[in-house]
């Protein structure tokens, strides 16, 4: 069983790793990305103008809120101040674009394992059941699709499944529910 684990520890490792080098598809002409999701590239074009002009002004758009943007806005004015260049190279291969596809690989990545932490604690299934179901969802293509791809959809799924954990978590252990708010 030990071994079983550690072989779908090793599958998750090794699908991480290929999202991660994934990532930059498409990204030498943003105008590319355009081609397979108008969402994504409308998202890359907003931050990039903001990281540009410095200011995050929300005036001219509303997508899915502001709080994909405002995160990869953040992140990416920290870089700026550490003195990395963010902006497209003479190329036009897109930083920010490939920045924000990194987030939503690492918001899929944390997801997965908070439903891995909701089987084994609060299911209370078996690790080796666990990992499977885990590696069933996190193969299927929509989510392949979506952990490579900037969505705002990886992000609320995220905070979904950690509330979801907390919320569980608390309720078990017979606290009331002030107790969270």
């Amino acid at each position: 069983l030990k071994f079983l684990n550690l072989i779908l520890y090793m599958i998750f490792f090794f699908l991480i790793i290929i999202l991660i080098l994934n990532s930059s598809f498409g990204l030498e002409n943003i105008n590319f990305i355009k081609t397979f999701s108008g969402d994504e590239h409308r998202l890359i074009r907003l931050t990039e103008s903001n990281v540009y002009f410095k200011n995050f002004s929300t005036d001219n758009f509303y997508f899915y809120g502001y709080l994909y943007n405002y995160i990869s806005f953040f992140f990416l004015t920290i870089f700026e101040l550490l003195g990395q260049n963010i902006q497209n190279n003479p190329y036009g291969f897109s930083y920010i674009g490939l920045f924000m596809r990194l987030l939503s690989v690492a918001w899929s990545v944390i997801f997965i394992f908070f439903l891995h932490k909701i089987l084994i604690n609060i299911i209370r299934i078996n690790n080796s059941l666990s990992l499977s179901i885990c590696l069933i969802i996190f193969t299927t293509p929509e989510f392949i699709f979506y952990s490579m791809h900037v969505h705002p959809d990886t992000l609320q799924l995220m905070f979904f499944t950690i509330g979801l954990w907390y919320l569980l978590q608390y309720s078990i252990k017979n606290r009331s529910l002030a107790y969270i708010f």
